[in-house]
């Protein structure tokens, strides 16, 4: 049985086809397509018309492409940007209307966990933090023994957090102590385990660290990732995708995405940091082709 799931965040729409395989997912066609839905909610907490409209024409073109791979089994979830936006059920309305796909918004305790279970696939581990890094907001989890034991969902996301500091301008000293202060309310961030890491700007720092996307389960120490850090913050925004072999489409957002990462390894000990190439996606469609 394929089943699709489709996986609206505040900066990317992405839906993977998926079907399972000697008890492991097996991945069929993957599709991406940056849309940013975020740009500009930070203002009113509504979601702007442009965003809208090409978040939209994507949705259409990947009920296409279900038509096409013969998938009638699908789910739709969305994430922060419609967790948030006051203008959401309009949104929502709108696709199912001239998609006929219906949208879930997941909760920030639904993603965490869905995010641990991607992340499990990946770790050697039975005890990690997972951080799961997005458009909007970033998910930060304990496991324990193989279970999710404390989580939280803060809206730290990319899109939002560069456009509320704007660090590439006016510098990083005020993001950096703003996450500080942000992780410092999770006190259950309180001994030295490995750092499971997922999302997008995660993935442009496992390409510009190790040279290729052969990244999945790949282990480095948390003073690469300073050091990458360093060197991706201090190089102009236009030069990073040559330099790094960063996304074009995620060069201006590479600040303040990694910094929830490098304020999670500083409060967790500075500890190995596991690359993790699933995400949200792979976690619900294990639990529906298992189920």
């Amino acid at each position: 049985m394929k089943l699709a799931v489709i996986d609206l965040g505040s900066n990317s729409l992405r839906m993977g086809i998926y079907e399972k395989e000697n008890g492991k997912i097996k991945e069929l066609k993957r599709e991406r397509h940056q849309v940013r839905l975020a740009e500009g909610l930070g203002a009113d907490n509504m979601l702007k018309k442009e965003p809208m409209e090409r978040t939209l024409k994507v949705f259409e073109s990947y009920r296409q492409v279900l038509i096409e791979e013969n998938v009638d089994n699908f789910k739709a979830i969305a994430t922060e940007s419609l967790r948030r936006a006051e203008n959401a059920l309009e949104f929502i309305k709108c696709v199912k209307l001239f998609t006929g796909i219906d949208i879930d918004v997941l909760d920030g305790e639904n993603e965490a966990k869905y995010g641990a279970a991607a992340a499990k696939m990946s770790m050697d581990a039975d005890s990690f933090y997972v951080i799961d890094i997005g458009g909007g907001s970033v998910e930060i989890a304990k496991v324990k023994e193989g279970v999710v034991v404390n989580y939280s969902s803060k809206p730290l996301g990319c899109v939002v957090m560069t456009e509320k500091f704007n660090p590439d301008e006016k510098g990083d000293g005020e993001i950096k102590a703003y996450m500080k202060q942000e992780l410092e309310e999770l006190e259950w961030i309180n001994e030295s385990l490995p750092v499971c890491v997922l999302g997008g700007v995660v993935k442009e720092l496992a390409v510009s660290i190790l040279g290729n996307y052969d990244f999945d389960g790949k282990k480095i120490t948390a003073d690469k990732v300073f050091d990458m850090y360093d060197k991706i913050y201090k190089t102009k925004v236009p030069e990073r995708c040559e330099k790094f072999g960063i996304d074009p489409r995620r060069c201006d957002v590479m600040t303040a995405g990694l910094c929830p990462l490098t304020a999670l390894l500083k409060k967790a000990g500075m500890g190995q940091v596991v690359f993790c190439a699933r995400g949200v996606r792979e976690g619900i469609a294990m639990e529906l082709l298992d189920g």
